[in-house]
């Protein structure tokens, strides 16, 4: 009963080699072979710096409110001339 256990899984092991093997032949093969290598790319980035994508959401999110800081600074000094300038007509 030993050997028939073993011949299962030597079999089963096979047939799954063989499956993962063919699906990569057609996926290589197929016309959809630039999306795969685009997959792979990606993955590849993902694996090396996995917050990518929130980093570039969070330097964009930086960006505008530094803009808005700015916008703010302009509009009081804008406010303070004003204020200024009627002061010294009055």
């Amino acid at each position: 009963m030993g050997n028939d256990q073993g011949l299962w899984i030597v079999c089963l092991t096979l047939f799954i080699v063989i499956g993962v093997n063919a699906l990569i032949y057609v996926s290589l093969r197929g016309k959809k072979t630039a999306g795969l290598a685009e997959t792979l790319r990606h993955v590849t980035r993902q694996v090396r710096n996995p917050w990518e994508m929130e980093d570039r959401a969070i330097g964009e999110l930086s960006r505008l409110v530094e803009g808005l800081r700015v916008e703010g600074r302009k509009d009081h000094h804008d406010q303070t001339e004003g204020e200024k300038s009627e002061e010294i007509f009055e």
